[in-house]
């Protein structure tokens, strides 16, 4: 069984997200931590409602959302992220984040990864390219946030992107 806060933490980041350019973040941070303790001792859901829960919150988001398993291979994505790259679901879920990242991003991303998702469990936003299906680099916002199983190890990606 997988914790609610999980699925409820993609609600939260979104609205984070979305308003990060007018509001303080270190409050919000704060904000959200307290709210998914309180999540966290109270709420617990199964696997497959975990699940459905993921893909109707993506569904309902402003932005493009994408789940990657810890190898950076893309497990579930919402429509605008399929949009905003040009492949479908199924294309994207044969490929890593790292595939369709220029080289130039891989050593700035792994030390976010390292320094900032593994250490307290989410990323400052950044910028970064992606490489569209027909080729053409598309600029986007981002931030990941870093998702534990049942037993407190690591198990998923999830990042928000907006296209600029």
């Amino acid at each position: 069984m997988k914790k609610i806060s999980q699925i409820l933490i993609i609600g939260l980041i979104t609205i984070l997200f979305a308003s990060c350019t007018n509001h303080d973040l270190a409050q919000e941070n704060a904000q959200l931590k307290q709210m998914l303790a309180v999540l966290e001792e109270k709420l617990e859901v199964s696997d497959q409602k975990y699940d459905d829960l993921v893909t109707t919150l993506s569904e309902w988001a402003d932005e493009a959302i994408v789940i990657c398993n810890m190898d950076g291979q893309v497990v579930n994505a919402n429509e605008k992220y399929c949009d905003l790259l040009g492949y479908s679901l199924a294309e994207l879920q044969e490929k890593t984040y790292q595939e369709i990242t220029p080289k130039k991003w891989y050593a700035m991303e792994d030390s976010l990864r390292d320094n900032q998702v593994f250490v307290r469990g989410y990323s400052d936003i950044y910028e970064k390219e992606y490489i569209g299906k027909n080729g053409k680099i598309v600029p986007i916002r981002t931030r990941a946030w870093l998702l534990k199983d049942q037993s407190g190890n690591p198990s998923r990606f999830i990042g928000l992107v907006k296209k600029f």
